[in-house]
C-alpha cells in the first residue's frame, strides 16, 4: 500500500496514488514523503520509478550489517533502523523500517504498523503541529514519535519492576506469603517479560542512534531540510536508571 503526502501550508495532505506523476521531475504537488506498507511488486516498481532509485527487498532490510543498513546509492540516503511493534502486548516484536532520503523527498519502507506512525500522521494532518515542509523533517519527526513510544514502555516496565520489588523485597508484616508456586510463577514470567522488553528497546534504541549519527555526519549541504532538521537528528542515546530498572533512555 502506498500513501503519498505534500505539505498543504503547514501540515501535511495525502495525495491519491493514481495522482503520482511518473518521476520527480513531473511532480508539481511537491510530494515530501511517500508511505510504502507491505509493498506489492508494482508498487515497489512505481516508487522506484518515481525516485529513478532501487528500494531494498525485505530481506536486505533484515540484514544486520551496517553497510547493507546505511549507505548512499543512486544519490538518495537508505537508512533501516529497528522499530518495536506491539509494545504493550504478551510478545513484543521488532521488526526493520528503511527511510529513504531524495532530494526534498522522503521514502518510508516497512512490514508492520508501528503505532508511532500513525500517531505522528494524526499530529502532522494538524495545521502547524509538527514541521513537515521536507522529507526530512518528517524522518525526524517519526524517529521522535518512534522514540516517544520507547519511553512510555519505558516507564510501563519501572512501574512493573517496582510493583515486583515490593512483592518481594518490601513486604509488610501480615502480608501473604510467596510461598505459592503461582505466585512466584507469575512474577518470573513478569520479570522475563520485562527483560526481554528491555533487549528489544536496547536494540531499537542501538539503531536509532546509529541511523541519526550517520545522517548527520554527511554532508550538510546535501540536506534539504534545513537547519532546523540538522539540529533536531542531533540525538543523544545514553544511559540512566528509573527506580529498579537500567534503562536507556533517548534524548531528542
Amino acid at each position: 500500500m502506498i500513501t503519498a503526502y505534500r505539505c498543504d501550508g503547514n501540515r501535511l495532505q495525502p495525495i491519491a496514488r493514481d495522482a503520482l506523476p511518473g518521476t520527480l521531475e513531473d511532480a508539481s504537488t511537491g510530494i515530501v514523503w511517500i508511505d510504502i506498507r507491505t509493498p506489492a511488486q508494482e508498487e515497489d516498481q512505481q516508487v522506484e520509478k518515481l525516485l529513478c532509485i532501487s528500494l531494498p527487498t525485505r530481506e536486505e532490510m533484515e540484514e544486520i550489517e551496517i553497510s547493507a543498513r546505511l549507505y548512499q546509492e543512486d544519490g538518495a540516503e537508505f537508512m533501516t533502523l529497528t522499530a518495536i511493534v506491539r509494545i504493550h502486548a504478551e510478545e513484543p516484536e521488532t521488526t526493520p523500517v528503511t527511510f529513504v532520503l531524495k532530494g526534498n523527498t522522503l521514502v518510508t519502507l516497512r512490514y508492520e504498523e508501528p503505532k508511532a506512525f500513525a500517531n505522528y500522521i494524526a499530529r502532522a494532518q494538524k495545521p502547524g503541529a509538527v514541521p513537515s515542509s521536507a522529507g526530512e523533517l518528517v524522518m525526524m519527526g517519526l524517529i521522535e514519535a518512534l522514540c516517544d513510544r520507547i519511553a512510555d514502555a519505558l516507564e510501563n516496565v519501572g512501574r512493573d519492576i517496582d510493583s515486583v520489588s515490593r512483592s518481594v523485597f518490601r513486604r509488610k508484616p501480615g502480608d501473604k506469603p510467596l510461598s505459592n508456586p503461582k505466585d512466584l510463577q507469575a512474577i518470573i514470567e513478569k520479570i522475563g517479560r520485562n527483560g526481554d522488553l528491555l533487549n528489544k528497546v536496547g536494540e531499537s534504541l542501538v539503531s536509532i542512534n546509529r541511523v541519526l549519527t550517520y545522517h548527520s555526519a554527511l554532508d550538510e549541504s546535501d540536506k534539504q531540510g534545513g537547519k532546523e532538521a540538522r539540529a533536531r537528528s542531533k540525538c543523544r542515546v545514553s544511559t540512566g536508571y528509573s527506580g529498579a530498572t537500567g534503562t536507556q533512555v533517548c534524548r531528542l
